[in-house]
């Protein structure tokens, strides 16, 4: 699978993304049910969210409480990483970060 950082993968995933957008919201959501993906958001992020999966390949779910890993660039860091944003009982964040 391709890194986010090269270029040619990220125009690839652009072109996907292009296709994606004629489809509608409940197909985009059929293919990332399928994946096990984030299924929330704009037609927009959906589209995007599907193209990463054709070109990077589905993300896995965090290891420390099954939630769903986002991607999430920090200032000065050149690799995005993957963020757990799933809340515990008590409203406290799960707190797992990854390199993406």
């Amino acid at each position: 699978l391709a890194s986010p950082s090269d270029e040619a993968a990220c125009h690839r995933r652009d072109g996907v993304e292009k296709q994606l957008r004629k489809r509608t919201n409940d197909e985009l959501k059929n293919y990332l049910r399928i994946n096990n993906q984030l299924l929330s958001g704009a037609k927009a992020e959906l589209a995007r969210r599907v193209a990463d999966c054709v070109v990077f390949g589905a993300l896995p779910q965090c290891p420390q409480c099954s939630g769903h890993l986002h991607p999430d660039a920090i200032a000065g860091e050149l690799e995005p990483v993957l963020r757990c944003r799933k809340l515990n009982r008590d409203k406290e964040p799960c707190g797992y970060q990854a390199a993406w």
